[in-house]
């Protein structure tokens, strides 16, 4: 799904978001410069892979954090993950790097691709994430998001 398409969505499904158009971000570093008048938590959307590439996951954590490997690996109960790449992001999500969003998911076809989300994130109001696209930044509650889906 495209950047109009999920807003529509989010529209019909009575879930009420903020949407900030800013230039393309590749990074939580610069959506700061775009972003930092309004409140909500930054998320960064990872997009990782098991060794054999059997499992996929996609992990929003904190944007001010570091991914442990292998915390995330232990707590899923799996082999040694690392960051899938960018055509393994284009085959399954359907994106290009700098637009992974949990709305990714609804591209996912084969419907392999686990969400797994930072337990403090469940804790903050809102979040913001890419509408699939790096120009622009859905604020919305976490609640709303989880419900979504």
């Amino acid at each position: 799904m495209n950047k109009e398409e999920i807003l529509r969505s989010l529209d019909v499904n009575k879930i009420k978001y903020q949407i900030i158009n800013h230039p393309p971000v590749y990074t939580v570093e610069e959506a700061d410069k775009y972003i930092r008048d309004y409140d909500f938590s930054r998320v960064k959307n990872l997009f990782l892979h098991t060794a054999n590439k059997k499992r996929y996951y996609l992990l929003l954590i904190n944007g001010n954090d570091r991914l442990d490997f292998k915390k995330f690996r232990d707590i899923a109960q799996t082999s040694r993950v690392s960051m899938a790449s960018s055509k393994e992001l284009k085959e399954k999500l359907d994106l290009t790097p700098g637009s992974v969003s949990p709305f990714a998911l609804l591209n996912n076809q084969d419907k392999d691709v686990e969400l797994d989300i930072q337990r403090k994130l469940l804790n903050d109001n809102y979040i913001g994430v890419h509408p699939n696209d790096n120009t622009a930044t859905v604020v919305l509650k976490i609640d709303d998001l989880i419900s979504f889906f």
